[in-house]
C-alpha cells in the first residue's frame, strides 16, 4: 500500500470512527498551515507573505461561519527515516510559532510490531505523541487507543488555547497545575 493511500484510509477512520458524532471538527488531507510570515516591502503598503507546510492530516475545529482553526496535526509514515524524523520535528516546531496551541504527533503504518523508533524518541522533542500500527489498518484495539488519544490531544488544544487567550478575562478558568505528563504503553 502507498502512502498516500494509508493516509487516505487513516483520515476515513479517523472522521467515521472518532469524529463522526462532532458537528465543528473534521479531519482534513494536505491542509496547508502557516509556519512563518515574512515582510517583504514597507512603505504606503506592508507586504506580508505567509509560508506554509502541507500537513498529512490534520483535525480542524470549524464554525458556522466558515471560520477554522487547527487542533491537531498528524504527521504519517509508513517507513520513517532520521531525516524524515528531523524534518517532521523541525515542522512541529515551526507551524508552533503560528499556532501555540496546535498538538502535533507522528503515526506510523504497517509499523510490524517494531514499537516506537529509536530516531523518533531522539529527534521528536516537538512531537506531542507517537503512535505505531502494527498493519495499515489499525486493529480494533489500536483504534479504540487512537480514539482515546486523539480526544485527549484535541481537549489539550483547546485547553492550551483558553490559557493562552483568555487569561485577562475576569472570569478564566484558573489553573494551578500544567502537566505535560509522559504515557508509554508497552508492546505485549
Amino acid at each position: 500500500m502507498k502512502e498516500n493511500e494509508w493516509v487516505e484510509l487513516i483520515n476515513e477512520k479517523i472522521n467515521n470512527n472518532i469524529l463522526n458524532k462532532s458537528e465543528e471538527l473534521s479531519s482534513k488531507i494536505g491542509l496547508n498551515l502557516v509556519y512563518g510570515n515574512e515582510i517583504f516591502a514597507h512603505g504606503n503598503v506592508n507586504d506580508l507573505r505567509s509560508i506554509d507546510f502541507q500537513t498529512d492530516i490534520t483535525i480542524i475545529e470549524e464554525d458556522s461561519t466558515g471560520t477554522w482553526k487547527p487542533e491537531v496535526v498528524l504527521e504519517a509514515k509508513i517507513r520513517l527515516t532520521t531525516h524524515e524524523a528531523i524534518t517532521y520535528n523541525e515542522k512541529a516546531s515551526k507551524h508552533r510559532t503560528i499556532y501555540p496551541y496546535l498538538r502535533y504527533g507522528m503515526i506510523l503504518g504497517n509499523n510490524e510490531n517494531r514499537g516506537i523508533p529509536g530516531r523518533l524518541y531522539r529527534h521528536g522533542q516537538n512531537f506531542d505523541f507517537m503512535m505505531p500500527f502494527n498493519k495499515h489498518l489499525p486493529s480494533e484495539k489500536e483504534l479504540s487507543d487512537f480514539d482515546d488519544l486523539l480526544k485527549c490531544e484535541i481537549n489539550a488544544s483547546r485547553t492550551i488555547e483558553k490559557i493562552i487567550y483568555e487569561n485577562r478575562k475576569i472570569n478564566r478558568d484558573r489553573y494551578y497545575i500544567l502537566h505535560r505528563k509522559l504515557n508509554a504503553d508497552e508492546l505485549k
